[in-house]
């Protein structure tokens, strides 16, 4: 009788030792799965871009990304990147030359933390607002000038979307390497322009469906603040 009595005093504090030291662990376990970042983060980008015309050659991006986890499937990012693609020249279009883009983009992301948040995919759509800058070929113009004219072509700033996806890794807690890829939807006007330096005589026109918006990916470095 003493043993079985013994036996289940052994077997009531090994429960109680067991439960005690769940209560313990618990809470610990829980902090681990729920590791998904919160705050402001800021971070580089770099990568490469590929605008839609085709007659625009791809070139390599770089910016920068501010980004806020509103909670955990849901961010905010302000990315900007530039790039400078070299133009073949084209009729109707733009002359050879240089079409460097600037998008800045407002982005909104829905993150799908896994791994106790340490990987996170996410998607993201937005807008953004893209400065557009052309210069035309030195040769072509010296060619220009050689006969008396100048040459002139400008793209207008033009308000484009964007959609894409990613994946963050979260080396520490604070410090992500992320890649991703995205693909801008953005066609810009622009005008032309050619002068006699002689007599002054101009004559100008128009330009329309200039694809501006490039298809890009890359690769992140961003630090979280918390």
């Amino acid at each position: 009788m003493k043993e079985k009595t013994t036996e289940k005093r052994w077997r009531g504090r090994a429960i109680l030792v067991c439960a005690l030291a769940a209560a313990v662990m618990l809470p610990t376990a829980l902090r681990a799965q729920e590791t998904w970042p919160m705050g402001t983060g800021i971070g580089l980008f770099g990568g490469y871009a590929q605008p839609a015309n085709e007659g625009y050659g791809g070139a390599v991006a770089y910016g920068f990304n501010l980004s806020f986890v509103v909670m955990k499937n849901l961010a905010v990012e302000v990315t900007g990147f530039r790039f400078e693609s070299a133009v073949d020249g084209s009729v109707p279009g733009l002359s050879k030359g240089k079409l460097a883009v600037m998008p800045v983009q407002l982005s909104l992301q829905g993150r799908f933390p896994m791994s106790g948040g340490r990987l996170v995919p996410f998607v993201e759509a937005g807008a953004g607002y893209y400065l557009d800058t052309f210069t035309l070929d030195e040769a072509l113009a010296a060619d220009f000038n050689a006969v008396g004219l100048k040459a002139d072509e400008s793209v207008d700033n033009v308000v484009g979307f964007h959609f894409g996806a990613g994946l963050d890794f979260f080396v520490a807690r604070n410090i992500a390497l992320g890649a991703g890829v995205k693909y801008c939807i953005a066609t810009a006007k622009g005008s032309w322009s050619m002068t006699d330096t002689a007599s002054g005589t101009a004559v100008n026109g128009d330009l329309d469906d200039l694809k501006v918006g490039p298809l890009a990916f890359g690769v992140r470095l961003r630090f979280i603040f918390k």
